[in-house]
Parts: C-alpha cells; sequence; structure tokens
C-alpha cells in the first residue's frame, strides 16, 4: 500500500506534457455569418496573407479583449476565468435573433 502511495505522489509530482495544440473553444453562430467569414478569409489571403479560421478567429477575439481591457480596464488585462466559472447559456431575456453591431 506504501509502495501505491508513494509511486501516485511521485506521478502527481511529475511535469505534465504540453498539450500538441491549444484548448478548443466552441461557441454558436448563424451559418450565415460562419459563410461570411469564410468568405473574408478566402478573398483576403493575396492581401492579408494566409491564415486558418482558428488564426482568424483567434486575432479578431484578441482585438476585442483588448479594446475591452482599454475601455474599462486602463488597458491591463482581466483576471483570468476559468471555462466552467462564466454562466452558462443564454442570458434569460435576450432575443436570439438580434445582432449588435460593434463598429
Amino acid at each position: 500500500m506504501e509502495r501505491q502511495y508513494e509511486e501516485a505522489e511521485q506521478a502527481a509530482q511529475r511535469p505534465k506534457p504540453k498539450r500538441k495544440y491549444p484548448a478548443k473553444v466552441s461557441f454558436y453562430q448563424d451559418p450565415a455569418d460562419t459563410d461570411r467569414v469564410r468568405g473574408a478569409i478566402l478573398h483576403t489571403m493575396t492581401t492579408e496573407g494566409p491564415r486558418s479560421l482558428s488564426q482568424f478567429i483567434h486575432q479578431a477575439v484578441m482585438a476585442e479583449v483588448a479594446r475591452l481591457e482599454r475601455k474599462y480596464n486602463d488597458g491591463q488585462p482581466f483576471p483570468s476565468v476559468g471555462a466552467r466559472e462564466l454562466p452558462q447559456g443564454r442570458p434569460m431575456g435576450s432575443d436570439p435573433t438580434i445582432r449588435e453591431d460593434r463598429s
């Protein structure tokens, strides 16, 4: 029994291997909007450079995060929040058919 405990403790202390890919994040999006995103990527590759859908979305999301940090947190990063720490689901009373334009 003592040996099993020691092996378990040693295993817990070993560095965890790094992931080959970053953690996956998924979200819901209207199919027409997704088609527009793909179109924007495809039709701007010659001027903006080739990039994957993941790269495009990551850059767009991080630009919005930086905007919010500048506006609400003196340009500093907000404290990190774990994956299950955000409220889940659509906010009560929200209308899923309304799209906000933040330009």
